[in-house]
């Protein structure tokens, strides 16, 4: 996408087009135009999901009323690489996975099969998440089936649609309850060849340690243990980000990191306690060992910014990782932008930056925002 274009401009007329013309080549009788029309009516006032489910509730109107029959008006609609069509890919084939999460559900096969259709040309990772709630050992056997399958993209739907915690999608209640069934899925593609799966699981671990944090160090002590090579530490250290911030001491000892580091904090000073929205907060710290031998730190900061309330909302940030031999003293200085971004809204007053060092606070410094 071009600088300043948002996601959901992807869904334009030009994207609505598009369908138009597809459904006029897979629904006998469908007028396009008619199609068009009701399909942008609104669409400029609505956000990025809200005009996935507007596009997907249109094409329930203009395919055919019988599920199945749409379901396979609606592949033909995506194209294939021999057919007439050319392979709808990326965000503008999300309508049609929404299509089949809001009216497939009692359709559960018929629905399984058009989503690992759809999953290799975007992901099927928000469709699957009511199916696993409504049926969920039916879709668990297919899972199974499916991390053995020959295309990654299908691989990394068993791990990323049943991660408990997923963005901006639906948790899954039995799931943060009780991980096993996951575990067992994840169990199989601990190895996967395809970075594309393994960060994935990844994802998910770090999603079931929220709530179990004890099994997920636990599961990840083991891999190492098992198959302690670059790739499988990769996954563990991915894994195991969250506890690590908070300073779980299982999960420091996993990955090798001192548990209660001796550290004197000898200078912890910022360049201007004063800072613009827009600019940069840039800070520098001095560490002094007084331990007997070496010491291995992972040093995180993290931010207690302002809300509307007054009240402070900490987030923490990875800073870096050091290795300190007995009585050795290390300067480190950080640059942290603090720019305008989707995800946060910024408020004028006073903030605090907190310095962490295996999960454990160190110090605390103050700094005025002005917005």
């Amino acid at each position: 996408m071009s600088t300043g274009t948002q996601f959901k401009d992807l869904f334009n007329r030009e994207a609505i087009l598009d369908l138009g013309k597809r459904g006029a080549v897979a629904v006998p009788g469908l007028n396009a135009q008619a199609f068009v029309r009701e399909a942008s009516q609104g669409l400029e006032s609505m956000e990025m999901k809200d005009r996935v489910r507007h596009l997907a509730r249109t094409l329930r109107r203009h395919l055919a009323e019988d599920y199945p029959t749409a379901l396979r008006q609606l592949e033909v609609m995506a194209g294939s690489e021999q057919g007439h069509l050319t392979p709808l890919r990326g965000f503008r084939i999300w309508p049609l996975c929404h299509f089949v999460e809001e009216y497939g559900l009692d359709h559960l096969h018929d629905s399984m099969r058009a989503m690992r259709m759809l999953t290799t040309r975007f992901t099927s990772e928000f469709a699957i998440r009511p199916f696993l709630l409504r049926h969920p050992e039916g879709v668990l056997e297919y899972l199974h089936r499916w991390s053995q399958d020959p295309d990654e993209a299908v691989r990394r739907l068993v791990s990323e649609g049943t991660r408990p915690r997923l963005p901006w999608a639906q948790r899954l209640p039995a799931f943060q309850k009780d991980p096993a069934p996951v575990l067992a899925l994840l169990e199989k593609l601990k190895a996967d060849p395809a970075l594309f799966v393994r960060r994935s699981v990844a994802n998910n671990l770090n999603d079931i340690a929220k709530d179990h944090p004890d099994t997920v160090v636990s599961v990840v002590r083991r891999w190492a243990s098992e198959s302690p090579g670059p790739e499988t530490l990769w996954l563990v250290r991915h894994a195991s980000r969250t506890l690590v911030k908070q300073g779980h001491p299982g999960a420091l000892d996993v990955l090798g990191f001192t548990p209660k580091p001796r550290l004197e904090l000898k200078a912890f000073k910022l360049s201007s306690k004063a800072v613009q929205l827009g600019g940069e907060l840039q800070f520098h710290i001095e560490l002094h060992s007084k331990a007997r031998g070496d010491q291995k730190l992972v040093i995180d900061y993290r931010i207690h910014h302002r809300k509307a309330s007054g009240e402070l909302s900490p987030k923490v940030f990875k800073w870096t990782t050091r290795q300190l031999a007995a009585g050795e003293q290390v300067a480190l200085k950080r640059v942290h932008k603090i720019h305008p971004i989707t995800t946060r809204r910024y408020y004028a007053g006073e903030h605090l930056i907190e310095l962490l060092v295996n999960g454990e606070p160190l110090g605390t410094r103050e700094f005025m925002l002005s917005v």
